[in-house]
């Protein structure tokens, strides 16, 4: 039987630095203290104005890196405005996010992925990369040396639809033979598993635990393990 598994990539493969707040951290040093109270802010206002928000739209005018930032800079604006900043100040500290979050050097993988994705491969899995994620996030993907593991990489900001709607794979299960295994690993219930449920296919939790019954393990190991014990007819 063949066998997909099709993986998230923030906090289930690797992850940005501080991820969106620790950039916004990186900008504004020259105002803004680190403490509780700005980041609960950050994190509550980061909630909003991310395609990701509504993944039932398809933003077909968004499938180019230009015009995914052009339609996410109103959010930054509004948190560099309500950290202090004036909106002349708060538009040109939002301009410099596209760079700031996009750095590659801030970019990394966790020390299991790369032992996972070879003994997976090495047993016939094929891995598939689902991410909602930067128009930039290609060129991420090469730098951390993983491009060449996965068959396929779909990318919600080039593509113009965003987990857990399945519209973001393209139609690319249709190119898949009738007798195969899908499962879906990522660290989120509300994207990753409803994102299998989305797509009729089993859904696995890493790094966190899930308030249902879906399987979890605590890292890759675990789980490469775990996938290479099952016993497919």
């Amino acid at each position: 039987m063949n066998k997909v598994i099709l993986w998230d990539f923030d906090g289930t493969l690797g992850y940005r630095e501080g991820n969106w707040e620790e950039a916004i951290f990186e900008l504004s040093s020259d105002k803004v203290i680190k403490n509780n109270s700005n980041s609960d802010l950050i994190g509550q206002m980061l909630q909003t104005g991310f395609p990701w928000h509504q993944p039932q739209i398809y933003f077909e005018a968004q499938t180019n890196g230009d015009d995914w930032w052009t339609y996410v800079m109103p959010r930054f604006i509004e948190i560099f405005k309500a950290l202090g900043y004036a909106q002349s100040e708060a538009i040109e500290k939002a301009n410099q996010i596209p760079q700031q979050y996009g750095k590659l050097e801030k970019w990394k993988i966790y020390n299991d992925t790369i032992a996972c994705l070879m003994k997976l491969q090495n047993h016939n899995w094929k891995s598939v990369l689902v991410t909602n994620n930067i128009p930039e996030f290609p060129f991420i993907l090469k730098h951390l040396n993983v491009e060449n593991y996965f068959d396929a990489v779909f990318v919600s900001s080039l593509i113009g639809f965003n987990k857990p709607n399945p519209l973001i794979l393209n139609r690319y299960l249709e190119t898949l033979p009738r007798d195969i295994k899908i499962i879906v690993v990522g660290d989120r219930e509300e994207s990753d598993i409803e994102f299998a449920k989305a797509i009729l296919a089993d859904g696995i939790l890493v790094r966190t635990k899930g308030t249902d019954q879906t399987p979890n393990f605590s890292n890759l190991v675990e789980l490469t393990g775990y996938l290479l014990s099952l016993n497919f007819q």
